[in-house]
């Protein structure tokens, strides 16, 4: 009986924790709460909820605009304490049902800083231009992974023409993170070239990984020189 009554109430207690709930139920001095302009979304009440009504996640509260579509524990500002990077993705490029509550229908994918101030989960920062927008099964992001001195986001695409295009940014200011290396690799039929770019204190915000990606990295011409060298 003991361990009945002590597993209902872990169900009721996950039952509350996942259960959406307006913006207003959460204390502003203890928890912080990503919100979204609804100016983006149709009006109607369906649309609406996505914006005005919440989950807990990662000690933030975030409207259901948006999926966790990754993270990854890290320490973002050299503090010794461990952080969370996350990427959110709208819920529309997974269930094309709701591309209808968005004004302009070009859902953006984020990626959001959240800092642990002794045991308080903080957003710092949320970019809207480092990962690729594109959704379902035609995705070109591939993950987050941690690097030497900080992590990296990879974007992939292709088969017998491919790319790959990974950034890789720095922690180690208490500031922002920086980017300080670009990776880019353009292969055809297995036969690759690479090219690395170092960067000197690059802000992370200055990025457009939607326009390098949709001109597939400038590979176009590199993979001429490949297949003609193949031919060869």
């Amino acid at each position: 009986m003991k361990i009945s009554i002590i597993y209902f109430g872990i169900l009721v207690l996950g039952l509350f924790y996942c259960r959406p709930v307006k913006h207003n139920k959460f204390d502003s001095n203890v928890i912080d709460t990503i919100y979204l302009d609804n100016s983006i979304l149709k009006t109607e009440e369906r649309c609406l909820n996505l914006a005005n009504s919440f989950y807990v996640k990662f000690g933030v509260a975030i409207p259901l605009y948006y999926n966790v579509m990754d993270s990854l524990n890290i320490d973002l500002n050299n503090d010794g304490l461990i952080d969370t990077l996350v990427v959110l993705s709208p819920v529309a490029l997974e269930d094309p049902s709701f591309l209808e509550c968005e004004v302009q229908q070009d859902p953006k994918r984020v990626v959001v800083e959240i800092i642990n101030k002794s045991g308080i989960s903080r957003v710092r920062k949320i970019y809207s231009n480092l990962i690729s927008d594109i959704g379902g099964v035609l995705s070109k992001y591939v993950g987050l992974y941690k690097s030497k001195d900080g992590f990296k986001i990879q974007h992939e695409s292709g088969s017998r023409y491919s790319w790959t295009y990974i950034l890789e940014f720095s922690t180690k200011s208490n500031e922002s993170i920086i980017v300080v290396k670009i990776e880019k690799l353009c292969s055809f039929e297995g036969i690759e070239r690479k090219v690395e770019y170092s960067l000197d204190n690059f802000p992370a915000d200055r990025i457009n990984i939607n326009d390098t990606l949709s001109n597939n990295c400038s590979c176009d011409e590199v993979w001429k020189i490949l297949e003609k060298n193949k031919d060869e």
